[in-house]
């Protein structure tokens, strides 16, 4: 399912990527030494599918690579795409770029 996440990320399925990379994320084996790398990759791309479409559900998710990867390398990146997402869900600049618009109209 990680390569599948990958293939659809990259070609901008990013609905159908996520799905993938949860299945992915399910599969991990604790035990696998390449665990401790390839689960806090797929937090941060769950994140990274979800910032647009659900913001809030994105913010968990960069929440949880933080707080138990916090020596990723993925992590200075999660923390930005946090930043980004507090900005919208605090000030939602979509509203604030809709108002010149109906001014406009008038």
């Amino acid at each position: 399912p990680l390569s599948l996440g990958e293939i659809l990320f990259c070609g901008g399925s990013l609905e159908a990527a996520a799905k993938f990379y949860g299945e992915a994320l399910k599969r991990v084996d604790p035990n696998d030494p390449n665990a401790s790398e390839n689960k806090p990759w797929i937090l941060f791309q769950i994140g990274n599918c979800l910032r647009e479409s659900d913001r809030a559900a994105a913010a968990k998710i960069y929440a949880q690579l933080l707080s138990e990867y916090p020596q990723s390398p993925w992590t200075e990146m999660g923390k930005a795409e946090s930043k980004i997402i507090e900005w919208y869900l605090r000030d939602e600049p979509q509203k604030l770029m809709e108002k010149p618009k109906q001014s406009a109209g008038k």
